[in-house]
């Protein structure tokens, strides 16, 4: 696209006198801009021309980004309207900052694509002499990251349509290749448009599925504008704004209008500090992160700064590594950070192993990028990782509090809704192997594992565990039980002996010259020794009687060093059942003497 006509008048060498004419006049060709068609366009540019509208240059911006626009020849019409305006006063500054401030705050919607479309043809318009080589692929792109996938795709091929040069062209298909799968049912002309630009579309029923329900204004802070600004004082000093954030963490309006006042202080430096200082604590992340994004471009380069501490992590301690990726998920959901750098940042921190961080980014972003169509599946790449990791006692506790809180209440809801159904689904009478539920769940080896490490909620445990085994994940389950009633032994000890008796079911189904070295994993059980010695007790109550007899004296040593009555009877009840005379029961009272004493009281 040339614009030939429009740099003429851009071009034009002197300003000719224009007429004032009355402010009805003006109005009229104010409304006029709100429904710009190509009938209308000369007839516009002429009136824009002749007559004096230098003091409306906001009316005109208001009216110019409300118009209607439904094709690319409408955005066309807009431009070629704007050309007679540009030189008049300061408009051309105030449309170029209304406009960007609408792209910085995202396009969502794929109606206002031509947003991002109008600015690149302002600027081609205005730069063509003075932009540096280069500056359109730049701009092409960065336009791009501020949009979501529709309005992105929209956007793209616009630009294919309207510019044939080379380099466009090249960052154009740039552009459209990082474009995930899209899923396409209710519009064939956006769909046509994404196959014109190499995008793979799908079909009603494949592509893009939402993971994750969203609550109510889940996100709303990180989007939301506050009514009142004027609720900060100001003329406090950094320690002071220290302990100003603290007490008003949670007020929004508060955040914003201190944000506003550091933005112009003669001391912002000592005052970043201080605040970057509160990271350490997970509960002022949240309005650290509110207070930098309304700083303009301090705020991205806190987060610049934060980047490189975290690859440079030598020279900072493991907290600050886990506080610094907390702090970047937060400004990314302000937009601060880009889903690139995010990507990369978890694809380092997993290469390092440092788990916990990873699981810190993972924590504040996860739900975010789900919900996202541009980064649904790549999250979920990273998602699988930590949930196929094979982590140590402390990294499988991380890796757990992680996938609890990126999945939603409702998902949570959801998946206990099926227990039932699942209780009745794997019973012996019921179940069928060859049936589509086993089929799509074998190849779900994550989602399978989940189910079985619930054996309290069903029936026969013996049969689970030959499940277990059918399915092919008898190894993973085998290392993740005893880790499972580590962690569960305090909150519940009848589900600890639920998995200790499908960990005893499993061990049945190994070969014999493992059972000894599977044995030995729960004698080194990080738990109560009373309870362990239950543990083991229920695990050796199934293997054959030589097995039992050679780590009898182990377990009696155990019991006699615990003064536990019912880890006594529980061992008598063992001793029997393998014809070992059991050691005598001391109660503390017999029932004799107990009945002697209520006779003498009575």
């Amino acid at each position: 696209m040339n614009w030939q006509d429009e740099l003429k008048v851009l071009g034009g060498s002197g300003v000719a006198r224009k007429r004032n004419s009355p402010l009805k006049k003006k109005l009229s060709i104010i409304k006029k801009l709100k429904n710009i068609s190509s009938e209308d366009v000369d007839a516009i540019r002429n009136d824009l021309a002749l007559e004096d509208m230098s003091k409306f240059t906001s009316e005109i911006v208001s009216s110019l980004l409300l118009t209607k626009v439904q094709s690319e020849n409408d955005i066309k019409n807009v431009v070629r309207v704007t050309s007679a305006l540009v030189a008049c006063g300061d408009f051309a500054r105030q449309l170029t900052n209304e406009l960007g401030k609408a792209i910085s705050h995202g396009i969502q919607d794929a109606e206002r694509y031509w947003l991002a479309a109008y600015f690149f043809d302002l600027q081609t318009l205005t730069r063509e002499t003075t932009g540096k080589e280069g500056w359109r692929e730049g701009l092409i792109k960065d336009l791009c990251s501020k949009m979501d996938v529709r309005p992105r795709v929209l956007f793209l091929w616009y630009m294919k349509e309207s510019y044939k040069d080379d380099a466009i062209q090249a960052e154009i298909t740039i552009q459209a290749n990082k474009v995930e799968p899209l899923a396409i049912e209710d519009d064939e002309k956006l769909a046509e448009m994404a196959r014109s630009l190499g995008i793979e579309v799908h079909g009603k029923g494949d592509g893009f599925k939402k993971m994750i329900g969203v609550e109510d204004e889940e996100f709303h802070y990180y989007t939301g504008r506050t009514s009142s600004l004027e609720c900060y004082s100001g003329s406090l000093d950094a320690k002071e704004i220290r302990d100003y954030i603290i007490i008003h963490s949670g007020d929004s309006e508060k955040l914003d209008a201190l944000s506003r006042c550091i933005k112009n202080a003669s001391n912002q430096k000592e005052i970043i500090s201080a605040i970057i200082q509160l990271k350490l604590n997970p509960n002022f992340i949240t309005p650290i992160a509110r207070i930098l994004k309304s700083m303009g471009g301090i705020g991205r380069k806190v987060v610049s700064a934060l980047f490189k501490e975290i690859y440079q992590s030598k020279s900072i301690g493991h907290n600050d590594v886990v506080s610094n990726c907390l702090l970047i998920s937060e400004m990314c959901k302000f937009k601060e950070a880009s889903a690139d750098e995010m990507f990369g940042l978890l694809d380092y921190l997993f290469k390092v192993r440092n788990i916990e961080a990873y699981c810190a980014c993972l924590n504040g972003i996860g739900r975010y990028f789900l919900l996202n169509e541009s980064t649904n599946h790549r999250i979920r790449e990273f998602i699988e990782r930590i949930r196929n990791y094979k982590t140590s006692k402390t990294d499988f506790i991380h890796a757990n509090n992680c996938l609890s809180r990126v999945f939603s209440p409702s998902q949570t809801m959801l998946n206990a809704d099926y227990r039932g159904f699942f209780r009745h689904f794997f019973r012996k009478e019921v179940f069928s192997e060859g049936s589509p539920i086993w089929t799509r769940l074998v190849r779900s080896k994550a989602t399978l594992v989940t189910i079985f490490l619930h054996p309290w909620a069903f029936e026969d445990i013996d049969f689970l565990a030959s499940l277990v085994h059918r399915a092919g994940v008898q190894v993973q389950m085998i290392e993740v039980v005893l880790s499972s009633i580590e962690i569960m032994y305090v909150h519940s000890r009848h589900k600890c002996i639920a998995l200790g008796r499908l960990y005893s079911s499993l061990m049945l189904l190994e070969r014999k010259d493992k059972w000894p070295r599977l044995i030995d994993k729960a004698f080194r059980l990080e738990i109560d020794t009373c309870f362990k010695c239950k543990i083991i007790i229920i695990l050796l109550q199934k293997m054959p009687i030589d097995i039992q007899r050679q780590y009898f004296p182990i377990v009696r040593a155990c019991v006699d060093s615990e003064d536990s009555l019912d880890l006594r009877i529980l061992f008598s009840n063992f001793c029997e059942s393998i014809g070992v005379e059991p050691p005598g029961v001391d109660y503390e009272d017999s029932f004799d003497e107990e009945l002697n004493f209520i006779r003498s009281y009575a």
